[in-house]
């Protein structure tokens, strides 16, 4: 129910992001990349050691593994982005699982039927997930290829967890993932407003 939900606000709207969101915008994004580093490092605060969680591919869950690779907490990640399985690779506390499916090089992820029934097969504490939209129909994507894939993750979740920044907030996008009331948490930049809380 809507009343489960929280949303993470401890990012200066006024400082740090606002300058990479410029940045972004002005073609700079490497400095983009580095202030939008700050909702990732929030969201890492919030998974506990020994869940297992499943990961959504894209920028800001790349940093999520960068961060949760260089931590010394034991974690499973189930992800369908090869580029945070090799991040995440290397640290002997993380038992990685990267799912089968076709790859896309410009996105490096996998999708398809054998990625979706490969998800299907586990149940985990917490998905981590960002998307192109959040509007007040719910949490929108427009890539279906990655709906598909994200429908599977939050169903198979206890817990979801949307990392999302204001840029997004309204953005209503191709395909429904869920709706707004299917998350526990958001970590975002800056506080929604009422339409979507």
């Amino acid at each position: 129910s809507c009343d489960r939900r929280k949303t993470t606000n401890e990012i200066d709207k006024n400082t740090h992001f606002q300058k990479g969101l410029s940045a972004y915008r002005t073609g700079n994004y490497a400095t983009a990349l580095y202030e939008w580093m700050q909702i990732a490092e929030l969201a890492s605060t919030l998974i506990s050691a020994n869940e297992v969680v499943m990961l959504g591919s894209g920028a800001t869950t790349l940093e999520l593994a960068r961060i949760l690779a260089a931590g010394d907490t034991s974690l499973t990640i189930i992800t369908n982005s090869i580029q945070a399985a090799m991040v995440l690779g290397p640290n002997k506390l993380i038992r990685t699982l990267l799912a089968p499916g076709e790859y896309d090089s410009q996105e490096g992820f996998l999708w398809g039927h054998e990625t979706t029934e490969f998800l299907e097969k586990f149940h985990v504490d917490l998905v981590a997930f960002s998307v192109d939209g959040l509007s007040s129909m719910g949490v929108m994507e427009i890539d279906s290829r990655t709906t598909w894939v994200l429908r599977t993750m939050v169903a198979q979740a206890r817990r979801r967890m949307l990392l999302v920044d204001h840029s997004k907030h309204h953005q209503k996008s191709l395909e429904l993932v869920c709706n707004l009331a299917d998350m526990d948490v958001v970590v975002t930049d800056k506080m929604p407003d009422y339409e979507l809380l």
